[in-house]
């Protein structure tokens, strides 16, 4: 794999001229250079730099010479007389023949000495180099499939999924379209889902509820609610209860409203409200300051004998 050359570069210190240089070429000068302007010898170590200045550029900054030589600790490599090289084939054949010649001229200087060493078994099988069990490695993970970890993915995911929609089912089958499509996939999957409870779901519930500053009385608020019946059959009217709160939820107001206080109509109370209608209610109440910053609205059974 080729590697990019960093570029390098002087400046004469007669004419001023910056040359662009290689490392070859400060190598066969050792840091020595001829000025292609002027003519003049001069160090190129002086001035030399990987980046030039922004221009306009006078002078390059000369580099201080240390006392003491910087010691290099980013090795690259370092050689060794009987390790295969990793990237280069071409160099072990030689490395080996090298080492042969070497064991050849230490065994025929040595002779015949009774404390020589045997030579090496020449039937013993050299070890592959390392370079082809990286080939060979990396081949076999170039083959390997990745599908089956996607699959396990989505499997993992629908299983999750399918988790969540049964610990929040009731809640889920309380909105009618969650509950359109669970009704239409029990369709395909020949199951049934059964009505909650009518005992279970509350009767009377409230729809919507708003608090505003009351745009016509002074330190006052104004509050509209939607309050809804759901049953089949009319529901005694309720209590209202408003909790006015700060920002640690302590209670800074509470008051509770009587249906006379919030019907128009008080001939209504004593019918109760009637099936599967929707009351618009509007409230006055004092406003408690700006540390009221939030509010709680709860329907309450009407206590016996109240109206």
């Amino acid at each position: 794999m080729a590697s990019r050359i960093a570029s390098m570069y002087c400046q004469c210190p007669h004419c001023l001229t910056v040359y662009r240089l290689l490392a070859q070429e400060l190598a066969a000068g050792r840091g020595q250079a001829h000025c292609g302007s002027c003519g003049q010898d001069f160090d190129a170590l002086a001035t030399i730099t990987s980046e030039l200045p922004p221009e306009p550029i006078q002078r390059l900054y000369l580099v201080e010479r240390e006392p003491k030589l910087p010691t290099l600790s980013q090795a690259v490599l370092r050689p060794k007389q009987w390790q295969p090289s990793l990237f280069n084939p071409a160099g072990d054949a030689s490395a080996k023949s090298s080492a042969d010649e070497l064991a050849s001229a230490d065994t025929s200087a040595i002779g015949s000495s009774d404390n020589s060493t045997p030579p090496a078994n020449d039937s013993t099988a050299a070890p592959a180099p390392a370079h082809e069990f990286l080939r060979s490695h990396r081949r076999r993970s170039r083959q390997r499939p990745a599908w089956p970890g996607w699959l396990a993915v989505g499997v993992l995911s629908v299983v999750l999924l399918a988790q969540v929609a049964w610990a929040e089912r009731a809640r889920l089958l309380g909105i009618d379209t969650y509950r359109q499509w669970a009704h239409s996939a029990c369709t395909w999957l020949g199951c049934t889902i059964t009505d909650q409870d009518s005992s279970q779901r509350p009767s009377l519930v409230m729809v919507s509820r708003d608090i505003r500053k009351h745009p016509n009385v002074d330190d006052a608020l104004l509050i509209n609610a939607l309050i809804s019946n759901r049953s089949g059959h009319n529901q005694p009217w309720p209590m209202l209860e408003l909790r006015l709160s700060d920002l640690d939820e302590q209670a800074l107001a509470m008051r509770r409203f009587l249906p006379r206080d919030y019907l128009s109509n008080p001939a209504r109370i004593g019918a109760g409200m009637p099936a599967d209608t929707t009351l618009p209610v509007e409230l006055e109440v004092v406003d408690p300051g700006t540390e009221a910053v939030s509010f709680e609205f709860r329907l309450l059974p009407l206590p016996a004998g109240s109206h």
